[in-house]
């Protein structure tokens, strides 16, 4: 695959929204620019150099006013693209091994959303340690997402799971600094619309829990089983 390409369609595209990720977006973006046809960073309010860096590793650079709501910023970066094929990254992920399964003889012309192992690493007792989630990362061309935060594809196709692995920093401690109370200042005002939400009482709690007030995580956790 080419590194970016100028014509309106293309089969593969990667799409990232991005603000103040000037730490870990050229490794993000210099992992896949060998696998896509183009690359697209929709920048919600950099105030550090991430701009600059996306477009020193050849990503198209589009922006958002940011309005408190992850699903309409993913929409807006996917409204950008003209490919059959999204590959949907975080700006602190990064690509890592075989991408054979991205090549356009495997993903065919079935529309599917494609799930991806996400290995996360963390920080525990000086440490790192990982745990891996299927997440669902390669969508088909119109497949848009749905909720203000921890949002979701929304689409009645099958899920296939693509040995394609993708590791996360976003849980090691500087990263976790980086974007301290962000989630969770979201998440609580959400909670104040529906508080019996279980789906938002459990990521309040697992935000609590990666910031190890694992007291505050139990509540949480707890309040989301009744």
């Amino acid at each position: 695959m080419t590194r970016q390409a100028n014509s309106l369609t293309c089969r593969l595209a990667l799409v990232v929204i991005a603000r103040n990720e000037a730490s870990c977006i050229r490794v993000c973006l210099e992992s896949a620019a060998g696998h896509v046809d183009r690359m697209i960073v929709l920048d919600t309010g950099s105030t550090d150099a991430t701009v600059a860096i996306a477009e020193q590793c050849g990503a198209e650079v589009h922006h958002f006013a940011w309005n408190d709501d992850f699903a309409a910023a993913r929409n807006a970066a996917l409204d950008l693209s003209t490919a059959d094929w999204n590959l949907v990254l975080d700006a602190d992920e990064i690509i890592d091994g075989d991408t054979g399964q991205l090549r356009p003889a495997t993903l065919g012309s079935e529309r599917f959303i494609g799930l991806l192992p996400v290995t996360s690493e963390f920080d525990l007792q000086d440490e790192v340690e990982t745990a891996t989630s299927w997440l669902p990362r390669v969508l088909p061309a119109g497949v848009r997402y749905r909720g203000r935060i921890h949002e979701q594809p929304v689409a009645d196709l099958r899920r296939a799971r693509l040995d394609v692995q993708v590791r996360h920093s976003g849980y090691r401690q500087a990263q976790l600094e980086h974007k301290q109370g962000r989630n969770r200042t979201l998440l609580l005002k959400l909670l104040e619309q529906s508080p019996d939400d279980a789906y938002l009482l459990y990521q309040t709690g697992k935000d609590f829990e990666v910031y190890r007030q694992f007291d505050d995580a139990v509540s949480y956790y707890e309040k989301a089983l009744v």
